[in-house]
């Protein structure tokens, strides 16, 4: 209840006021705050471009838009978010607008979950789109976190797969397990269900570790990842048999400053 979440914020003002630096109290006393107040609203901007022709992508996207959310008592949470944006193609150009709703529950930061719905329409030039998620989160034990998801989600890579709708529903779960606040390990898995009759697998491993204690943090990473198709496409990237090998070296100040680089 509300009377947990004022104790919880007076004892991290209290570690900040003894330890500034303190990146871990600094970014619960974050989340503290946001899981307390019963209302919160955000604006966004988002811009990327992506180009490659090996993974069959060339899209230029902009977006912008406002989220609203509120608290219901106990544990649950309701948000609703408008946006519009626009996709450029060598050629064309499609604007979308969607709509979001999402509910979710939370049981004293044990375990929670969530499930949404987004509705995208394209001003008549393009079939109107729905895809959704549903998530699920839980700690079993100290130092570990479980989750599983399911996602349906519309390529927009190229200039053939928005129009045609091609869309990918996902299945999967991740699992984290902090040894010791300075060496993390973690494994995921996802399957996905193609609209086009193709079928994928991404399986996920890696460890992370941290160099040096708070305030400044060096961390380095490693993943391995192997992506599996069971055919081959025209309009996206679908190799039979894909893997990924990556080193990351990172900076983290007060969990507010990031930097990474890598291979």
């Amino acid at each position: 209840n509300l009377r947990e979440y004022d104790k919880a914020d007076a004892l991290y003002h209290e570690l900040l006021k003894r330890s500034p630096w303190h990146s871990a109290g600094g970014e619960s006393l974050e989340k503290n705050t946001v899981r307390r107040d019963s209302f919160d609203a955000a604006w966004s901007m988002n811009g990327w471009n992506a180009k490659s022709a090996e993974r069959m992508t060339e899209v230029d996207s902009h977006s912008r838009g406002m989220t609203v959310g509120k608290r219901f008592g106990e544990g649950v949470s309701a948000r609703i978010r408008g946006a519009l944006g626009r996709y450029y193609y060598p050629g064309a150009a499609f604007d979308e607008s969607s709509a979001a709703a999402e509910i979710g529950y939370s049981k004293s930061f044990l375990w929670g979950g969530s499930i949404g719905y987004v509705h995208r329409d394209y001003g008549g030039r393009l079939k109107a789109k729905n895809d959704g998620e549903a998530f699920a989160w839980g700690k079993p034990v100290d130092g570990a976190d479980v989750t599983a998801f399911w996602r349906r989600e519309y390529l927009v890579n190229n200039g053939v797969n928005l129009p045609a709708g091609v869309s990918v529903g996902w299945l999967g779960g991740r699992a984290v397990y902090d040894l010791d606040a300075m060496l993390s390990f973690a494994a995921d898995f996802k399957h996905g269900n193609i609209s086009d009759g193709n079928a994928c697998a991404v399986f996920g491993a890696a460890a992370e570790a941290i160099l040096t204690s708070a305030p400044a943090r060096l961390l380095a990473q490693a993943r391995f990842e192997r992506q599996t198709y069971e055919k081959t496409s025209a309009a996206y990237f679908a190799p039979s048999d894909y893997s990924v090998w990556s080193i990351l070296a990172g900076f983290r100040l007060c969990g507010v400053a990031h930097f990474r680089c890598g291979v």
